[in-house]
Formats: C-alpha cells, structure tokens, sequence
C-alpha cells in the first residue's frame, strides 16, 4: 500500500484509513497546517496527499499550491463542502486527481485510495473515471 498524507484540522479520517488499511496504518499520517504537510510530502514525494479543504481551506489552498509548483507526481484527492465547488475547477486544472465532497464515507474515500493505488501499481495513469 502506498503512504497516505492527510491534511485536516483533526484526525478523523486517518483514523478511519488506519482501521481500513491496518498493515499500512504506520504510513498513513496527517498534519493540520501547511508547512509540515508539506515537509511530509517532501520526505515522501510519492504519497498520495488528502487535502481537506472544507475543514482548512487556507491551509489545503497553501498546500495545492506548492505541491503543483513541485516537479513530482502529485496525487491529490481533495474534500470540499458544497460552497468550495468554485474553486474546484482552480484547482482540478492545476493537477489533483479528484475531488469528494463531504460528508464523505470512509468506504469511499478507502475505495478511492486503494483504486489510485491499483492503478500506480499497474503503471496506469493513476485517473479516476
């Protein structure tokens, strides 16, 4: 399984990732501010990165930002609110995979993560259809 990164004010979907994923759980992290979500994707640059923009929206703005401006392969997935979908289209062109918008279930995001997942590991383009 490959390291999930989650950006998000508390750890509630880490956990629920650690509980879908327990023999990966020790590469699922998550941070609650920019700067070191993205030390943390630096030290791991092929992680696939959870921005929670509904619960940081300036913080997870930060961090699409400097993760696009990077040179590797950013796999982003963002969860937004109903009101954020103005700037879903911003930031889908700069580069994220996908969005979800909350609520979102854990099943669905663990479906979403383990699909991208699948793909990389297939050396498929990791797209969601």
């Amino acid at each position: 399984m490959l390291a999930i990164h989650i950006l998000e004010k508390s750890p509630w979907f880490v956990s629920g990732l650690r509980r879908a994923f327990p023999e990966s759980s020790r590469q699922i992290l998550y941070r609650d501010n920019a700067q070191d979500f993205v030390e943390l994707m630096n030290r791991s640059p092929d992680a696939l990165a959870i921005v929670d923009l509904d619960s940081l929206a300036d913080e997870g703005i930060a961090v699409i930002s400097s993760l696009m401006d990077s040179t590797r392969n950013n796999q982003i997935i963002l969860l937004v609110n109903r009101t954020q979908k103005t700037i879903i289209w911003e930031v889908m062109q700069a580069g994220c995979l996908c969005y979800l918008e909350k609520p979102v279930s854990i099943r669905i995001l663990s479906e979403l993560c383990l699909r991208i997942y699948d793909r990389t590991t297939l050396d498929q383009p990791p797209c969601i259809e």
